[in-house]
């Protein structure tokens, strides 16, 4: 599998001794694991209520409700199901984190045997997004490179609130500022620079700075939902011939695409943009960090694109993300919502 090998020279620098105590961005260890699937099956048995098997993976999130490793087999609950479910010959997609004490080439010859097809390497967290034959996950996940194997579950754009419900007004009037200076990453379904709202700043210049597009590859901003335009506009819209606009109308914009025109993503795509925007933010200006999506699960901060919300904030920017609108109840902020910090 040269693509696998190919990719995973990448994590040259993230995999060497001398980086080990760096790879978590949160500063976190991972404790040892039994080495074989099995040993870990027979230490960890599952109880008569583990939810039954499921194929379709919002199914699969439904019966779970959560993004952990209860019975300890490396696997995210959630996979486990996808797995158990799965069809012969089936892959899956999977997001791995990498183990402190990693070694890139035991790694690579292991994935490369397991049929792995590498499909993004990660550096704001140790971690690659792939895709796996189904009888190859319990294996992978019992590497003692791997610190843990999660399904590469689908996102989706969530809705916003309003001024009113923000106490916009308020705010403005105690802190007399709108944004000037201030640039906000928007990590949804793209923009539409041309908007009346999102064309020009107030105090002139293009209010759309920087674009990247993880879904399509396109250089020009776009929105094919319409999702990343709402949000965009309650949090930095310019009034243009009516008394609605957004929150602070004088920052300034950078669209990151990673939904695409259903408003669906993947985690790993919401991961690529998160790593984009951390890398691209001193250039750009970017002091926010927005994301009004989630997926159907809630989860404890230890899952990749919890981890990875963690590190950009960590790296200085103030990450906004949707909770969903799930609640009241327990367990029912949506990751990466429900990442620490």
């Amino acid at each position: 599998m040269p693509r696998v090998v190919a990719a995973l020279l990448v994590l040259g620098i993230l995999l060497s001794p001398s980086a080990a105590g760096a790879l978590w961005p949160d500063g976190s260890q991972t404790a040892a694991r039994p080495a074989t699937a099995d040993a870990r099956e027979g230490a960890n048995p599952k109880p008569a209520s583990w939810p039954a098997p499921a194929r379709d993976p919002d199914e699969a999130l439904r019966r779970v409700g959560h993004r952990l490793d209860l019975d300890g087999n490396g696997m995210e609950d959630v996979l486990d199901v996808l797995v158990r479910g799965a069809a012969p010959g089936e892959r899956l997609a999977v997001i791995a984190l990498l183990a402190p004490e990693a070694s890139e080439s035991k790694l690579a010859a292991a994935l490369a045997r397991a049929g792995a097809d590498a499909l993004r390497v990660f550096s704001i967290v140790p971690a690659i997004a792939m895709e796996l034959p189904v009888d190859a996950v319990p294996a992978v996940a019992s590497f003692p490179e791997v610190a843990g194997l999660y399904h590469d579950a689908r996102v989706r754009a969530l809705s916003d609130a309003t001024n009113a419900a923000l106490r916009v007004q308020e705010a403005r009037a105690a802190f007399p500022a709108d944004g000037r200076g201030v640039g906000i990453a928007i990590l949804d379904t793209g923009l539409d620079a041309s908007h009346e709202s999102l064309a020009v700043l107030p105090h002139g210049g293009p209010k759309v700075v920087g674009w990247h597009d993880v879904v399509g590859g396109r250089p020009e901003p776009y929105d094919d939902d319409g999702h990343g335009t709402h949000v965009a506009s309650i949090a930095a819209g310019v009034p243009v011939g009516t008394r609605y606009g957004g929150v602070a109308p004088g920052a300034h914009l950078v669209g990151v695409k990673v939904l695409d025109a259903s408003g669906a993503g993947t985690e790993s795509g919401v991961i690529a943009g998160m790593e984009w925007t951390v890398a691209n933010a001193a250039a750009l200006g970017v002091r926010v960090l927005s994301m009004s999506l989630g997926a159907n699960a809630n989860g404890d901060g230890t899952s990749p694109i919890e981890r990875a919300a963690t590190a950009a904030a960590r790296a200085g920017l103030v990450t906004v993300v949707s909770a969903g609108n799930a609640g009241p109840g327990e367990r029912t902020v949506r990751i990466p919502a429900a990442a620490t910090t």
